[in-house]
């Protein structure tokens, strides 16, 4: 299986982040551009504000797996920072083109808030694919 295709087929990743008041893990919608991770979160979120200080975070997207064979994933260290400007617009255009099933139907208010809200880009340095139907423990490194 290609990862990338995989990856493409999920929404959710959970970035963990580390600050003063500890380590930190939420869950995320993400949208791809190339090996670009694009998420949003308010600028008051406990990870936007650990990404703030230091912008070495972990992710992992993870597909739902009924057994320990079908255990498929991807692990991710990189560097996030929140985007401005025509780096925001962009990103925020990918996003609402991921999104845009969902969107459709969204509530006003949530398409308001994601126009507002803080863009982020995760920017992996080390990419790992998680694969069990390969064998327990497969991993193969595709960054």
């Amino acid at each position: 299986m290609n990862p990338w295709d995989w990856l493409d087929k999920q929404h959710v990743m959970t970035i963990a982040t580390t600050g003063s008041a500890g380590p930190w893990a939420a869950a995320v919608y993400f949208a791809r551009d190339e090996r670009r991770f694009l998420f949003v979160s308010s600028s008051r979120s406990r990870h936007a504000l650990d990404l703030a200080r230091d912008a070495r975070c972990a992710a992992t997207v993870n597909g739902d797996a009924p057994d320990w064979t079908s255990i498929r994933g991807v692990q991710i260290a990189g560097r996030a920072r929140v985007l401005v400007g025509d780096a925001a617009d962009a990103a925020r255009a990918i996003y609402f083109r991921r999104f845009a099933d969902m969107l459709d139907n969204a509530d006003p208010e949530i398409r308001d808030a994601l126009a507002r809200i803080g863009y982020f880009e995760l920017v992996p340095e080390r990419m790992l694919f998680i694969d069990n139907s390969n064998g327990l423990g497969y991993r193969e490194s595709i960054l």
